[in-house]
């Protein structure tokens, strides 16, 4: 009986403890914001809430007036500025719209007479900040800072996850292969202890799906789940994303940005197309695997993570080591829990029971019948090498949904690209291939042969000389001897 891989997976696993309490997972405190200003016109509550917020781990800087605080926001880059001013120039409202204006991403504490509550509470509205009227302890002041701080962190969170689109509720994934079972199994495993997790397989084989069941079955699933797919950003672009930047009004960077490592704090980072990060990028996210500590771009301060990472990469990376592109050391400490996905034509008992929850639940979308297919559209889809995978059915099956439109899958409502499904394959023994191949030379019937398997393999060379059993070289030699000769475009 097939397993449902999805929310509801039959083998996720039951916490039976807190990841709080979790000998395997120490629960360490958000760091989010780490470095406080406080502005404080007396010098004895400015001694006294400075000991106190440090004794919470928080690195303090420390100024008498908003106008020098102003000015060591520019130079310091503090995570949240906490304004306690009895006197001088501003009020407390006023330095509050001025740092907005300014800074409009940082959060802010402003302490206030009960005469100016009101002022105050005006100031901040549709601001990441919070009001304390006087009298006031330090107790009830560290615990404010721990409000703001965590609404800041959840704001960030939001606004990522908004531009990012990204759900971790997959949609059911059926398995009937036993090779899929163990991964699943192993999964369900490696989802309740700790450290990375580094997942291979072909692209399209689900390697993101299953990186969000690792994470749903784990003490972090009441957490953030962010992805990045570290292969849709230059080396710049990347760190600036994965460890965040601070300001710099010098190289027009007007606001500070919480990294993804920020952003999944207590929960998981999804690193996809790691295989494929700069050699800079990969000697921080070592450091990162080895003590979670780490800095924004531009910034001098050490941040603290203790998101969980899983990694995710179709690329060789043994082999990568072997030509010196990749760490050695950042290889092993990935790979601390590894999974691996087969190719979907070596799981030929998963493409139908696949197939059919795709296009079920097309019908339930759009209110259609039950889906039916026919033993032509089956055997097309069994008779594919599937070279993108689980991806590619899917596409594949989706199409077919929206041609058949309530009827009866036949392989006439199959795309038609290269007649790729609808044809499905000849066997080598066939008669019309032997018929084909007649009174050709050797070198043009390798010439036919690379090229097909280049289509059938959508361009990848890397996956076309695995099915030929050529190097990824040897195949790129001869393509670049034949674009030569005028024989290939």
């Amino acid at each position: 009986m097939p397993l449902s891989w999805g929310p509801d997976c039959s083998v996720r696993p039951t916490a039976h403890h807190s990841p709080q309490h979790s000998p395997l997972h120490p629960r360490r405190p958000a760091m989010t914001v780490q470095r406080i200003l406080l502005i404080d016109d007396d010098p004895r509550s400015r001694e006294t809430l400075t000991t106190s917020l440090q004794g919470y781990g928080y690195n303090m800087l420390a100024t008498a007036s908003a106008e020098e605080g102003l000015e060591r926001i520019g130079m310091e880059h503090p995570d949240l500025v906490v304004c306690n001013l009895r006197s001088g120039t501003w009020s407390a409202a006023e330095f509050s719209t001025r740092l907005h204006n300014r800074y409009c991403d940082l959060p802010q504490l402003l302490i206030v007479p009960r005469a100016t509550e009101d002022q105050a509470l005006s100031a901040i509205k549709g601001r990441t900040a919070e009001v304390l009227v006087t009298p006031t302890s330090s107790k009830s002041v560290v615990a404010a800072v721990k409000r703001v701080a965590r609404t800041h962190q959840q704001n960030q969170e939001a606004t990522y996850l908004r531009g990012q689109a990204c759900s971790v509720e997959a949609p059911p994934f059926v398995v009937e292969s036993d090779n899929l079972r163990d991964v699943l199994r192993s999964a369900a495993r490696i989802a309740r202890v700790s450290g990375p997790v580094l997942i291979t397989g072909e692209t399209g084989s689900g390697k993101g799906r299953l990186a969000e069941y690792v994470h749903q079955a784990s003490f972090q699933a009441g957490h953030a789940f962010i992805r990045i797919d570290c292969t849709a950003f230059g080396p710049t672009g990347l760190e600036s994303e994965l460890f965040g930047h601070e300001r710099s009004p010098e190289s027009g960077v007007n606001q500070q940005r919480a990294g993804c490592f920020e952003l999944a704090e207590d929960g998981t980072l999804l690193l996809e197309g790691v295989g494929v990060l700069p050699p800079r990028i990969q000697a921080r996210l070592l450091r990162v695997l080895k003590c979670g500590e780490y800095e924004r771009v531009g910034g001098t301060g050490t941040l603290v993570t203790n998101a969980r990472i899983i990694a995710t990469s179709s690329r060789d990376l043994p082999a990568a080591i072997a030509a010196d592109e990749y760490r050695e050391d950042l290889y092993y400490k990935l790979h601390t829990h590894p999974l691996h996905i087969t190719p979907l034509r070596e799981r030929p008992t998963d493409i139908l029971p696949q197939a059919y929850q795709v296009a079920l639940s097309h019908s339930l979308r759009h209110s259609l019948p039950e889906p039916e297919f026919t033993a032509e559209f089956e055997q097309c889809l069994l008779s594919s090498a599937w070279a993108g995978n689980t991806r590619e059915l899917e596409q594949v099956v989706e199409l077919a949904a929206c041609a058949a439109n309530g009827s009866s899958f036949t392989k006439e409502h199959l795309p038609q690209t290269g007649n790729r499904y609808a044809a499905g394959e000849l066997d080598l023994d066939d008669s019309r291939v032997a018929t084909a191949l007649a009174n050709h030379t050797m070198a043009d019937v390798e010439r036919i042969a690379i090229l097909a398997t280049l289509d059938c393999s959508r361009g990848n060379k890397t996956e076309a000389a695995r099915r030929l059993g050529l190097t990824a070289r040897t195949l790129s030699n001869k393509m670049k001897i034949w674009r030569q000769a005028g024989l290939v475009a």
